[in-house]
């Protein structure tokens, strides 16, 4: 297991940090990823058909992002990610990415229901169905496109759930779900 940190995770300047915000979970962050990923999969102890890439809201943005613009990752799991930022909550939305009018651009560009067909690799969908931060319909749309073009994927909704997925019952759950994903897919 290794976490890699994207340049937006650590002290930047100003400038920089503008145009992040702008194209949350966008194509900057991930270029460093996969850059850490180039150099992991260099590693001789590492076994390059087996990786995989896994995240929760935002993290989950960002497998979203990664399985559907490169093919570096196997499997990937994602929980509760924001696949379209209009259906996002407005405030937090707005803040993070300014009004859709003001930013076509960046709610284009990060919009990943619209490359959902592009999905490589298996993927293990999860969200809550009661949560109120990062709305199911994210979920949703994403799974619609992917039922479109006919991929096969995985999905676990965790019924009355909210955002953490936080009850002991539920979280055992989703951890054990996760494992069995990657025994079987890793």
């Amino acid at each position: 297991v290794v976490k890699f940190d994207h340049r937006s995770a650590t002290a930047i300047s100003k400038e920089l940090e503008n145009r992040l915000t702008m194209m949350m979970s966008g194509p900057i962050e991930i270029a460093d990823i996969i850059d850490g990923i180039h150099w992991l999969k260099s590693q001789a102890y590492v076994d390059p058909d087996r990786v995989g890439i896994w995240g929760w809201s935002g993290g989950g943005s960002f497998t979203l992002n990664s399985m559907t613009n490169t093919q570096e990752f196997k499997a990937g799991i994602s929980v509760a990610p924001v696949t379209d930022w209009h259906y996002y909550d407005t405030k937090w939305a707005e803040f993070a990415m300014k009004r859709p009018e003001d930013n076509p651009d960046g709610y284009e560009k990060t919009s990943f229901v619209k490359t959902a067909k592009n999905l490589h690799g298996r993927l293990l969908l999860v969200h809550g169905t009661y949560d109120d931060n990062v709305h199911p319909q994210n979920s949703w749309h994403f799974v619609d496109e992917l039922v479109k073009a006919n991929i096969m994927f995985d999905m676990m909704f965790y019924p009355m759930r909210k955002h953490g997925i936080s009850d002991d019952p539920a979280r055992i759950h989703l951890y054990n779900k996760m494992l069995e994903f990657w025994e079987e897919f890793l």
